[in-house]
């Protein structure tokens, strides 16, 4: 059903604007730039891209396009391109090694700031991460009192920057390090020294992405006062729920890469606290919320009290991790993929030394029996070597579904209220409404089709494929328990009696 926008305050705040934007080759960042376009008349998208990998910045704004999140715009404004404008650069370096003419056109013509850009690699280098995290805020924040139009400068932080507090509110909290104080750190030491100090730096944060967004804060903090700015914290982002498809996704951060590896039926156990809430946000939810930040920054104008939106889920509308993996487990069931080399199936456990001895059990021996099998047959062995990886991974996101926040809402639930009623269709980003089955049959979907490149056409072969599976899971887990009984009766009564006798 499509949506009058003729009444839409948002898109009427946003027509003929100049955009600039970081980090538009990012998840949210093409779903921002593909919303803008596709429903916003702006006049111009500055999109700063820099050179990644031997692609060249302007090999990789065509990238930006080519996937299928872009066919809705591509279908509705075949020359969309006419209004996009690339600004070679790159968040690490000095200035954001943005050249002069480049600046000078950003400075004389921008109007509104979204400052995306950032490595969210939780194992990142302290000093790269704090180049692109803290120095690339800090530069955007410079760049934005040279422009002579700015209405708006919204900067996208994360719900959990200051993931050692129980409580976030919409506030800014002090860091360990000012900004400039960890930036002159970083710049004299290399990374073996950092490696060697950042347990002490980081204090109580567990990875350099969520301290590095903290310190970021900070450059808002120090660097922004004066400007009509504000910040952004989304919680963990999934797939889309249905703008502008349903469930895309193209990335395995989070829980998307737990539910792509037990799809292929490589996790079957996981460290996560069943009844602790899961903080999952829509993506397209959460750019609806970014685009309402950026009009409502501009009606408070240049400030001194900056304004910060928690986009989490809502108190009255809680998901647990439970209740998150059984709707997603029930969505598996339906439509499994055919690359699946094991029964869908997930273990939930909180305690560590629980997880430690069923992660060996059900995840390490039999990556240790297939690779001797490997050696057996004079192959190289690798499934070991996967699992080290997967459980890496698992330990990093531990942190996040074994504790729980509580986070206050009242600045982004005021903006919600303050949109009319077109814009609370056409931008809606309420979380009290959101229906968690349908989130879930979304991004079980999206993570088959756009990750795990499997067409829907496949699904009775799927369906057929678990079938098996599952009788042979069932067959492991009764040899599984035949041998446990035969071991306590055969072995270890015995050898109790002796002792007793």
């Amino acid at each position: 059903m499509s949506i009058d926008t003729s009444k839409s305050e948002i898109v009427s705040f946003f027509k003929d604007k100049n955009v600039f934007i970081t980090g538009a080759s990012g998840f949210l960042g093409r779903l921002l730039v593909e919303k803008l376009l596709r429903v916003c008349e702006v006049k111009k998208l500055y999109i700063l891209v820099r050179t990644k990998k031997g692609t060249s910045p302007r090999e990789r704004l065509q990238s930006i396009f080519q996937v299928q999140v872009m066919d809705k715009l591509r279908s509705l404004k075949p020359d969309f391109m006419d209004s996009i404008e690339l600004i070679e650069g790159d968040c690490s370096l000095p200035d954001l090694g943005i050249k002069a003419e480049a600046r000078a056109i950003l400075t004389e013509k921008i109007n509104v700031v979204f400052h995306g850009a950032a490595t969210v690699n939780f194992e990142e280098p302290l000093k790269k991460a704090t180049a692109i995290n803290v120095c690339g805020t800090k530069d955007v924040a410079k760049l934005c009192h040279e422009m002579k139009h700015l209405t708006a400068f919204v900067h996208v932080s994360t719900a959990f920057c200051h993931c050692p507090r129980r409580e976030i509110k919409e506030m800014f909290y002090d860091a360990p390090l000012t900004c400039d104080n960890l930036m002159k750190l970083t710049e004299a030491l290399n990374d073996e020294q950092l490696a060697k100090i950042s347990p002490t730096i980081m204090a109580e944060w567990p990875n350099t992405y969520a301290f590095t967004k903290a310190i970021a804060e900070d450059a808002i903090k120090t660097y922004a006062t004066g400007l009509p700015v504000s910040v952004f914290r989304p919680a963990i982002v999934v797939s889309t729920l249905r703008d502008p498809i349903e469930g895309w996704i193209d990335n395995l951060y989070g829980p998307s890469g737990i539910i792509a590896g037990c799809g292929a039926g490589l996790i079957r156990v996981v460290r996560v606290d069943p009844n602790v809430r899961s903080e999952l946000v829509p993506a397209d939810l959460c750019v609806n919320g970014l685009m309402a930040a950026a009009y409502k920054t501009s009606l408070l104008g240049p400030t001194n009290d900056i304004p910060i939106f928690n986009f989490t889920p809502s108190k009255e509308n809680p998901q647990t991790f439970a209740e998150f993996y059984q709707r997603t487990l029930k969505v598996g069931n339906v439509m499994p993929p055919t690359q699946a080399i094991w029964y869908l199936t997930l273990t939930e456990i909180a305690s560590p030394f629980w997880y430690i001895i069923f992660s060996f059990f059900i995840h390490t021996l039999p990556a240790f029996l297939i690779d001797a099998v490997l050696v057996i047959l004079q192959k190289k062995p690798k499934a070991l070597k996967i699992y080290r990886k997967i459980h890496k991974f698992l330990e990093v996101l531990a942190y996040f579904a074994t504790q729980q926040w509580d986070f206050q809402s009242t600045n982004l639930q005021a903006l919600l209220n303050g949109l009319n009623t077109t814009d609370r269709k056409l931008f809606d980003f309420d979380m009290k409404k959101l229906d968690w089955d349908e989130m879930a049959y979304a991004n079980s979907r999206g993570i088959r089709k756009f990750i795990m490149k499997e067409d829907e056409s496949n699904i009775p072969a799927g369906i057929r494929k678990m079938f098996y599976l599952h009788i042979l899971h069932r067959v492991v887990q009764l040899i599984a328990f035949s041998l446990v009984v035969w071991l306590t009766v055969s072995v270890l009564s015995p050898a109790l009696l002796t002792l007793i006798q």
